[in-house]
């Protein structure tokens, strides 16, 4: 819901979540975002196609309850699910050890959650060409735009640092926070 939306890091996570549960519940995964922008925006259908048209529930489960069982729900054709993310919710590490996520994976190996994160997030998602091309202008005006490959930029890392919200530690939300960073010398 809108009072209780988070900022697209908690979103994309709920996202990738979300594809990770359906997949240990042998169901088919819809995303439909469109607040507080629609995603499609910002971020298309990759290799699996989140955003096909399909009819509307007014069904939710809390089937992202910490304390809930992953059950497949067969009796049910379709459901929105309830909050993806937060303390009460399933975290990325159960799902990545559903017997249905395991079976995916050859013998012996294991999946990390970064791993889990990473290719989830690109069989789902590539970025929208005006995201793109507002990257490279941004890292062209920079500085740090440099030619490659018939003019195309570089690859990057953009860090976002949270400071002062409940996601911190020691933090009541939105109270100030010691800033101990140091100058790099």
């Amino acid at each position: 819901s809108k009072e209780v939306c988070g900022g697209i890091g908690d979103r994309v996570l709920s996202m990738i979540k979300a594809f990770y549960f359906a997949i240990a519940t042998g169901r088919v995964l819809l995303i439909d975002s469109m607040f507080p922008t629609p995603l499609s925006n910002y971020l298309n259908p990759n290799f699996v196609q989140w955003n096909a048209t399909f009819p509307k529930t007014n069904k939710t489960i809390d089937d992202m309850n910490l304390h809930q069982t992953i059950l497949p729900r067969k009796s049910v054709v379709g459901y929105v699910l309830g909050r993806c993310n937060g303390p009460g919710s399933l975290k990325l590490t159960t799902l990545l050890r559903s017997t249905n996520v395991q079976e995916l994976l050859q013998p012996g190996e294991e999946m990390s959650v970064s791993r889990g994160f990473y290719q989830a997030f690109w069989a789902l998602f590539h970025f929208d060409k005006e995201v793109v091309k507002r990257a490279d202008e941004m890292k062209t005006n920079a500085g740090l735009g440099l030619p490659q490959n018939n003019g195309a930029t570089m690859p990057f890392v953009g860090l976002h640092i949270r400071h002062g919200d409940s996601a911190m530690v020691g933090s009541e939300g939105g109270g100030e926070t010691k800033d101990e960073s140091q100058p790099l010398s």
